[in-house]
């Protein structure tokens, strides 16, 4: 840490205060920061989830941000295809009533 950087991800610094910025993390591994964001909300010692971020190194960071991604990505299509047979049977069902 002779240079100010933190061991784990390496774009967290540390700033004039002692404080981390979290920022370049966010921005590196925004699927990864949305996830532990929402664990921090949803357990009752989320702070921990936060605080565990600046930690985690940065090989690991980056393959949890791609199978990150990738589920999101997938999460979409099957969000795309539901609406898909949403109109489709809403299309069905006004043909049956048309005809």
């Amino acid at each position: 840490m002779a240079n100010g950087n933190v061991a784990g991800f390496g774009a967290v610094n540390v700033n004039s205060r002692g404080k981390f910025d979290f920022e370049k993390g966010k921005d590196a591994y925004p699927y990864l920061w949305e996830t532990v964001e929402d664990l921090s909300k949803e357990h009752p010692h989320g702070v921990a989830f936060k605080k565990a971020f600046e930690l985690i190194e940065g090989p690991k960071a980056r393959g949890m941000e791609e199978k990150l991604r990738k589920f999101r990505l997938t999460e979409i299509r099957h969000q795309l295809r539901r609406m898909e047979l949403m109109k489709e049977t809403v299309k069905m069902v006004l043909d049956a009533l048309e005809g």
